[in-house]
């Protein structure tokens, strides 16, 4: 059976009710290990990578932030996954993104549309992902965090559950 684990990084020390829900939920309705990855503290490059070696499925939870990833899982990254030599071979990395702006925002055309889809603002992390001959994944987009619809976050919780327990 195929381990699965959620990293989840938040962008500043209060949380986000969203990506806190969906960390929840993972935690509640799921066997996969779950981690906080507290950036407060020096990393064990080692045995970061010993541990995260042992998974076949890594989903990456994060809030995007000013069109750019947590401060805490670039250091993570940095630090223990581009800490040579290290390959993320073989594993599959999925990524769970929550965003505060509307969907239209992050669309390519529209008056309110920034001219870059999502996926786009995370080419550093999907380059890095490459060099590290990971298979990368999905993407789950929960957009306009900024407003809290608690019907919505919990259909988006539901749908990212279902999927991630059909996972191999």
């Amino acid at each position: 059976m195929a381990k699965t684990v959620v990293l989840y990084a938040r962008i500043c020390p209060q949380e986000s009710i969203h990506t806190k829900h969906l960390f929840q939920s993972f935690q509640k309705h799921t066997d996969f290990e779950c981690v906080f990855i507290d950036a407060s503290k020096p990393f064990d490059v080692a045995k970061e990578q010993e541990y995260i070696l042992g998974f076949d499925n890594i989903i990456l939870l994060f809030t995007m932030n000013w069109y750019n990833i947590p401060w805490s899982l670039s250091r993570y990254f940095a630090e223990v996954w581009r800490t040579f030599p290290f390959s993320l071979e073989n594993k599959n990395v999925y990524k769970v993104v929550t965003t505060g702006s509307n969907k239209e925002h992050y669309s390519k055309t529209g008056e309110k549309a920034t001219g870059w889809l999502p996926t786009e603002f995370l080419n550093n992390v999907n380059g890095m992902l490459k060099k590290l001959r990971a298979n990368q994944k999905e993407e789950f987009f929960y957009h306009n965090c900024v407003e809290v619809n608690e019907q919505k976050l919990q259909a988006f919780s539901d749908q990212v559950i279902t999927f991630f327990k059909d996972v191999k």
